[in-house]
Formats: C-alpha cells, sequence, structure tokens
C-alpha cells in the first residue's frame, strides 16, 4: 500500500523534472481530488493506493498541471492552495513571533534569577553590572519597531536605531531603578523577581512612548497637541492606511459581486460556464474574509487608541499639574497599562502584515475570467426583466408547513421538543454559534421561521449559503440563497433557498440533493473548499491537505567544502610499479608456505606469580629518666715574656677540669 503523502511527493519529483515549479499543497490537492470511475469516488477515499493505482493518479495529476488550456476548475484549485496556505503560514509567523518574544524574555528572566541565586548578599560590580545590561538589552528588543511592507511603513526616525535605543533605555531605567539598587533586587525570591523585572519592562516602555509623545508635543506647538503623531502602533499602521485598504478591498467585493450576477446569469441562461462562476465565488468569498479581518482589526485599532490616548492624558495632565516630583503610585500603575496595551498593539500589527500578504496574492492572482461578447445580449435582456414578486411569511410558513406534513408527515413530537429546548437554550446564552445551536440529525425537515425563530440571523448557515436546490437542479451553478424566506433543518444543516419554488422542490426529496452534491462535488473539486464540505470529504479537502504540507518545514544543514578534491575514481592504494608488484607477490607466496608453532610446558602453565611481601622492622628506641655524662680534661697553654725584650720566652700549661 502507497500512502497519500508518498504521492503527492512522488507528483512534485515528476512535476520538477519536466520543468514545472509546483507548491505541495497545490500537487497534495490535485492528487486527492483524482476521479476513480470503478469506485465513483477520489481515490484518495480508498486510503492507501496500490501501486497500478497510484501510477495512474500520478499520471492524471501531471496531465491536469502540465494542462496548456486555461481550466477554471484547474484556477480555483490553485488559488485555494495558494490563499489558504498563505494564511496558514501567516498565523503560524505571528504566533511564532510572539512566541519568540516570550521565550526570550523568560529565558532572560530565569537567567536573572540565577544569577541572583547564585551570587552572595555582598554582589560585586561584575556581576550587578551584566544583570543591568541584560535588562537593557530587553527593553530595547521590545521597543524595536518590527519590520513592515514599503506600503505601509513610515520614515526611518532615530528613536529606533539600536544606540539610540540603547542610551535612552538606559537613562530610563536609571531613573525608574538606579544601579546601586541591584544588590537589593537581587537579594529577592525568585517569584519577587519575576513580577518584578516584567512590570519594570511594562513601566519602562510606556515611559518611553510618553517621553515621544511629549517631544512631539513639544514640536508642533500646544495647539496642534491633539494632531501630534500617535505612537501606538510605533508610527509604521496609521488609520488612514487601514481606511485605505479597506476601501480598496470593498471596490474588489463591489467588482467581485457584479462579475457573479453576470456568469449567474449565463451559466443559468446557455447551461455552461459553471465553473467560471464558481471561481468568481470563491475569489469573492476571500475578499469578504479579508474585509471582515480588517475592519476586526480597525476596531481593535480604535478601542487601542482610545485607551492610549486616555492614558496619555491622564499622565500630561499629573505632569502639568504637579511640575516638582510625582509620587511612583500614581503614575506607575498608568505606564504599566501603557506597557501591556502597546504589546497587544504589536501582535495587532504583524497581523495586519500577514493580512496585507492575502490581498497582494488575490491582486496578482493573473486569471481573471472576462465575459464573452456574445452573452451581452443576453444579460441586457436578462436584466430588463422584472423581479418575480416575493409571498409573504405567512403564506411561506403556512405552504411549507403543509408540504413537509404531506411528504414527510407530522413532526415527531420528541425531535420538536429537542427544536424547542434548544431555541430556548439559545435565546439566553450568548456563546459560540455552534453551541446556540446544536446540531439535531434527523430525516425529518424542519421549517424555521425568522419571526417565530429565536436568534435566527446567528444561524451557522451550511454550503456557505449557496442554494442547495439551483446546485441540482442547473447542474453545478452557484447561487446565492435568501435567509429572509426562512430556514429548513434536514439532517443537521441549515440550508437556504434561493426562492419560494426551490425550497419546495427541496422539500420534495432532501436526500435527492444532498447525493446531488456530492456528486458535483466529484466533478468540480473546488466546491469542497467552496462550499465548507471538509467533514463529508475528510481525504480530499484542503484542510487535510494542509496538515501535511501546509506548515513550513524548517531544517538546519551545514556543508563543508574539502581543501584537496578527489575523485571517485582514482584509488589511492593503487600500484603503478610492476617490481613492486613482482615483490609483494613472492612475498605473500613465500609467506603461504609458512607455519607458526607454539609450546607451553606443564611447569610454567600451573606456575603462579612470584610476589613477596616483608615487614619491616619497627624502630628501637628506650628513654631514661636521668641523664649523665663526663667532661674531659681542656689544657691552656700560657706563653710569658715580652716580644723584642732579651728575655727568655716561657711556656706554662694549665690543666682543668670541670
Amino acid at each position: 500500500m502507497i500512502s497519500l503523502n508518498a504521492i503527492t511527493k512522488e507528483l512534485v519529483l515528476a512535476c520538477r523534472q519536466l520543468g514545472l515549479s509546483v507548491s505541495e499543497s497545490l500537487a497534495a490537492l490535485v492528487a486527492r481530488t483524482i476521479f476513480n470511475n470503478a469506485t465513483s469516488a477520489f481515490y484518495a477515499e480508498a486510503g492507501g493506493l496500490q501501486e497500478p493505482e497510484a501510477r495512474v493518479v500520478v499520471e492524471e495529476s501531471v496531465k491536469k498541471l502540465f494542462n496548456t488550456k486555461q481550466q477554471p476548475g484547474m484556477e480555483t484549485l490553485a488559488l485555494q492552495a495558494a490563499f489558504e496556505t498563505a494564511a496558514l503560514e501567516g498565523e503560524q509567523k505571528v504566533s511564532a513571533i510572539a512566541q519568540e518574544q516570550a521565550e526570550y524574555e523568560s529565558r532572560t528572566i530565569n537567567f536573572i534569577i540565577q544569577e541572583g541565586a547564585s551570587s552572595s548578599v555582598h554582589l560585586n560590580y561584575e556581576q550587578g553590572n551584566l544583570v543591568w545590561n541584560k535588562i537593557v538589552e530587553m527593553l530595547v528588543k521590545r521597543c524595536k519597531v518590527p519590520s513592515m511592507p514599503s506600503s505601509v511603513s513610515s520614515k526611518p526616525i532615530k528613536e529606533h536605531n539600536d544606540k539610540y535605543l540603547d542610551k535612552e533605555m538606559t537613562q530610563i531605567l536609571e531613573s525608574v531603578m538606579p544601579k546601586v539598587t541591584m544588590q537589593r533586587f537581587l537579594a529577592l525570591t525568585a517569584p519577587e523577581k519575576r513580577q518584578q523585572t516584567e512590570e519594570l519592562l511594562r513601566i519602562c516602555h510606556g515611559i518611553r512612548i510618553l517621553n515621544l509623545k511629549l517631544a512631539a508635543i513639544q514640536a508642533t506647538g500646544s495647539a496642534a497637541a491633539d494632531s501630534a503623531p500617535c505612537l501606538l502602533l510605533e508610527q509604521c499602521w496609521t488609520v488612514s492606511k487601514l481606511e485605505e485598504v479597506i476601501s480598496h478591498i470593498q471596490e474588489q467585493i463591489e467588482e467581485s459581486t457584479e462579475m457573479c450576477r453576470q456568469w449567474k446569469v449565463i451559466s443559468l441562461k446557455h447551461n455552461a460556464k459553471k465553473e467560471e462562476l464558481a471561481h468568481w465565488r470563491q475569489r469573492l468569498v476571500y475578499w469578504q474574509t479579508l474585509c471582515d479581518d480588517f475592519t476586526m482589526l480597525q476596531t481593535r485599532l480604535g478601542e487601542h487608541r482610545a485607551q492610549y490616548d486616555g492614558l496619555v492624558q491622564a499622565l500630561v495632565e499629573k505632569i502639568e499639574m504637579q511640575r516638582g516630583s510625582l509620587a511612583k503610585g500614581e503614575v506607575y500603575p498608568l505606564f504599566d497599562s501603557l506597557g501591556k496595551l502597546l504589546g497587544i498593539a504589536r501582535l495587532d500589527l504583524h497581523l495586519a502584515t500577514a493580512k496585507l500578504d492575502l490581498r497582494e496574492l488575490l491582486q496578482k492572482s493573473q486569471y481573471c475570467p472576462t465575459l464573452p461578447k456574445e452573452f451581452l445580449e443576453t444579460l441586457k435582456a436578462e436584466s430588463s426583466k422584472p423581479a418575480e414578486p416575493k409571498p409573504t411569511m405567512d403564506e411561506i410558513t403556512e405552504q411549507i408547513t403543509t408540504l413537509i406534513t404531506e411528504v414527510h408527515g407530522p413532526v415527531p413530537a420528541i425531535l420538536e421538543t429537542k427544536n424547542t429546548t434548544t431555541q430556548s437554550s439559545s435565546s439566553t446564552s450568548g456563546t459560540d454559534t455552534h453551541q446556540q445551536f446544536p446540531l439535531v440529525v434527523s430525516d425529518h425537515p424542519m421549517f424555521l421561521s425568522p419571526d417565530t425563530t429565536p436568534n435566527f440571523l446567528q444561524l451557522p448557515l451550511d454550503f456557505q449559503g449557496y442554494c442547495v436546490q439551483r446546485l441540482c437542479s442547473s447542474d453545478g451553478v452557484l447561487s446565492s440563497g435568501d435567509p429572509g424566506l426562512g430556514v429548513i433543518q434536514y439532517k443537521g444543516r441549515f440550508c437556504v433557498f434561493e426562492s419560494f419554488e426551490m425550497m419546495k422542490e427541496f422539500v420534495k426529496s432532501p436526500s435527492n440533493a444532498f447525493l446531488a452534491v456530492r456528486e458535483h462535488c466529484y466533478k468540480m473539486p473546488q466546491l469542497i473548499q467552496l462550499l465548507r464540505l471538509h467533514e463529508d470529504f475528510p481525504q480530499s479537502s484542503l484542510h487535510a491537505v494542509l496538515e501535511h504540507f501546509g506548515a513550513q518545514k524548517v531544517d538546519d544543514g551545514s556543508t563543508q567544502t574539502p581543501v584537496h578534491f578527489l575523485e571517485s575514481n582514482i584509488d589511492p592504494t593503487y600500484e603503478w610499479n610492476e617490481w613492486k608488484l613482482r615483490k609483494d607477490a613472492l612475498r605473500m607466496a613465500d609467506i603461504r608456505r609458512k607455519h607458526t608453532h607454539g609450546t607451553q610446558t606443564i611447569g610454567s602453565t600451573f606456575r603462579r606469580e612470584n610476589e613477596t611481601q616483608t615487614y619491616l622492622p619497627k624502630d628501637q628506641s628506650t628513654s631514661t629518666g636521668t641523664e649523665k655524662g663526663s667532661a674531659t680534661m681542656r689544657w691552656k697553654r700560657h706563653i710569658g715574656g715580652l716580644r723584642g725584650a732579651k728575655t727568655e720566652m716561657k711556656i706554662t700549661n694549665f690543666k682543668f677540669e670541670v
């Protein structure tokens, strides 16, 4: 059995050998959506494949990828793979940045804690200076501006240079915690030291932002203080830039909506161009997703700026009221809150950068099918027709309820009780949408009216809000449903419909409609991602592909170049001298006739080691209580007479006994 991952790697290798660069996510998605006529399903649904089947999958995938003619279905799959992979990489990048910053600060704080624990009470200067530099290093890294695209980045300013930051943060840290207090700081316990270090980082960061704000106010004047640059996101992402991006996305949404309307008319009239319509539907979904994300970021940015203005205004007022020294208990909590706010805003900045990459990806998409000229007359004629009148909600409720009772019988009491309990619990809870409306899996359809269903607008619509019956009856044409007509709940799915007639057709045979949707997904695999049918196709969906190939794989590798290259066909032991070879041959022939003999005597076999050891004699000494001794006689000789006189020299010997 050959796994799908092995088939994907083989497909990527085959494409590269043929000169086509294909991403692993796109290759995996194409390989998992190859249809098997024998089983009327995808090859991927069988799990492992035999070697002939795997070869067929690779060949069909290569044909699909190397087709020179632009196919809307293939282009839609490529767009889905590229967008979803980029979105996943962006989220992982943002989380990796946050995790890296947290790990760096945690690792540095642990070093500070260990340094304080290993030192004595009387801390020397070198250890205190080392801890001080580590804190300054953390402050500089926290205050650095993250890299931004050229479309939204501002001009570089000196406040963001490393040298300036190091000098500024050293002064700020000295004002908050002087270096002479390092001995008392390191004498604290580990939990206290960690807590004070984290608070110190936030307070110093807040002080720096306030200094920049005050400098901007002084530069622009007190009259223009309100127009001073807001430094919440370090001058890299302004409100005007965000509004410009949102307006551009809204223009793309309007254009995509109009193209979907036109292609829908052509698809319904001529029963063609369904894949082009699906491509524009997918582009519209992605643009709407980006619009929602940027709108959410705009809302959060507004909240952050409001909090920022409030904190800065409170600090400025305290400074103006008290020209002298300020109490730490009054301003430090404000600086701490400002530092927390800046940390949250920094993550939003990275998230906005990742979303910008998705916008550029959609803009650079080369395939944008245009409407052929021969269909313009059909479009004009269809647009001139008046809209059909809609029935009232009472009429819809009465007719649909009657039709459900006629076709499927009355609603079971147990099912009706479950639905009533679900609706009552959803009206009193404000949790997630899927938790508000638990799935009631039943073969009996149920009609949910906007007038009688609590939290009707919060219903989780399936099939991305497209009309299921139109998809079945028009051979794959996607048309948006109208929730104002009501919702049909069947087998745990909430379905909406384009018109009242489509709703009645669905009620007559809902199971056939669901089967038809599955058949259309086999014909048009791009519908799996577009309709969010990942649970129905667990092996062929894009979610299953991204679990294996979506994340970036990073490996550490190293190479070393040898000083002297040696070719593989060169044998260093090769001998070219013929006489040397003859000498070696004669020596080997002589050695073959030699024999080695060894003998051992019986006496030596059982002989033990001859080793002896003797004990040295102990020291002999005596001790007495008295001491006795004798002295010899001493002789002294004296010579008498005067020198130089005519007298005789006399020698006298004396004997002394002591």
